[in-house]
């Protein structure tokens, strides 16, 4: 999160208040007189385009706004550096600046009618789409981040120091096409050392280029109350985080070997992370593993999205704590999605793709005989009705008398002591 005063997180939280937007479209003067009011948008996320709580994303942030001009064609604009500055009145009548970031313009830029172009443009991670080469890398995870940057064009803003393997030393060997048929880019080699430490690539403000984490921060970066949104939704699953692993290919040989911490993962959602090339050359492969899994299993969270009235100092990442109405004392919440608009609204997310990658341990599977259930679906399938035994941390079966498992009664576990249930992919809860 942007660090910004007392006097202005009092002023954007108020009413009413007064802002403006200043900036640079190459050797263009940027001001509210030529943008289009409603037309200002940023928008940019931490995570895959599946919006699975994966590792490793490193996505290009977009910005855009209707440019008031009736001389210029689109193209005049295209490859043009903008610069933007949220400008918050204080009550003491100074203004409180906050960069909105460095953008290039792209080619989707278009003529929208005779007197606006809709601009378009990307900020510095579209810069790292450029071709690799063919000259190798043997050294520290961080310097071969920083090794991208330099070869980017981009500088290096810094990483979390609480993200996993940062003394990890990785290797990038184009010679070989165990690299090359994953690496083509500067972009694909950073998205594997990012996932290799259990963090996301961003660029920040500055241009530069930051590795953050999407671990819950004990205290939380800002505080909102109802008063401040205007609506929010809540997942009625929480996300924990119950191990990782990875298939990796053993150095020249076609053979594979499963990587997972922990063995034999108690419950929770499991990150199934895509094979990393990076990982082939490194001896303790199960330390890398356990070392990203550690990290990731703090994290825990309902999935949320808040609609506010504003707020440019928030970044992806930040931890943000709701409290009051469908909140009740307060939902903490870590930004995977941001979608900021001028004098709009500002949409916040925390999204995990609840159903993918459960881990169900055989061990833990109760049989029929635990629970009263219904032949279904003209004698097809199974409904669960209840749940009689006596475990406490159990998996929900997939068969039961030879037949699939379709639907749970909403109160299966009413009255129980069950503190965690995994239920299968494509079993509905029948209320």
């Amino acid at each position: 999160m942007y660090n910004t005063s007392e006097a202005y997180r009092a002023a954007i939280r108020a009413p009413v208040r007064s802002c403006t937007v200043t900036g640079t479209l190459g050797t263009l003067a940027l001001s509210d007189s030529n943008i289009q009011s409603g037309t200002l948008y940023i928008d940019n996320q931490a995570v895959s385009d599946d919006n699975d709580i994966g590792l490793g994303a490193c996505v290009i942030g977009e910005m855009g706004f209707d440019l008031k001009d009736s001389e210029h064609i689109a193209d005049y604009y295209f490859g043009r550096s903008c610069k933007l500055t949220y400008k918050q009145l204080l009550p003491d009548g100074t203004y409180e600046s906050i960069p909105l970031g460095e953008y290039t313009v792209n080619n989707n830029t278009v003529r929208k009618d005779r007197e606006t172009i809709s601009i378009q443009a990307y900020d510095n991670m579209a810069k790292f789409d450029t071709p690799t080469g063919f000259k190798p890398y043997i050294g520290g995870i961080v310097d071969g981040m920083r090794l991208c940057c330099s070869n980017a064009g981009v500088k290096w803003g810094g990483i979390d120091p609480t993200l996993a393997n940062l003394d990890l030393q990785v290797s990038y060997l184009p010679q070989f096409t165990s690299y090359t048929e994953y690496i083509t880019t500067w972009r694909d080699l950073l998205k594997y050392l990012c996932q290799l430490v259990g963090g996301f690539g961003t660029i920040g403000r500055d241009g530069k280029l930051y590795v953050r984490s999407l671990v819950q921060k004990s205290v939380p970066d800002m505080v909102i109350d109802t008063a401040n949104r205007k609506k929010t939704s809540i997942d009625d699953k929480m996300l924990e985080i119950g191990g990782a692993q990875m298939v990796v290919t053993k150095y020249l040989l076609d053979e594979t070997m499963l990587l997972r911490y922990p063995t034999n993962p108690d419950g929770g959602k499991l990150l199934e992370l895509p094979e990393n090339p990076c990982m082939r050359f490194i001896s303790d492969k199960n330390i890398v593993i356990e070392n990203i899994a550690k990290n990731a299993m703090k994290m825990r969270y309902r999935p949320m999205e808040a609609e506010l009235f504003g707020d440019p100092s928030i970044d992806l990442g930040d931890t943000i704590r709701h409290t009051g109405y469908i909140c009740g004392d307060g939902e903490t919440m870590i930004v995977t999605h941001c979608r900021w608009q001028y004098r709009g609204s500002q949409t916040i997310q925390s999204v995990a793709d609840m159903s993918a990658g459960i881990y169900i341990p055989e061990i833990e599977q109760t049989t029929g005989t635990d629970y009263v259930y219904t032949i279904i679906d003209s004698g097809t399938a199974v409904r669960l009705d209840y749940y009689i035994g006596a475990a406490t941390h159990l998996a929900v079966p997939k068969i039961v008398e030879d037949k699939p498992v379709t639907e749970i009664n909403a109160t299966c576990f009413t009255g129980k002591s069950v503190s965690r249930v995994v239920i299968p992919d494509g079993v509905k809860i029948v209320r």
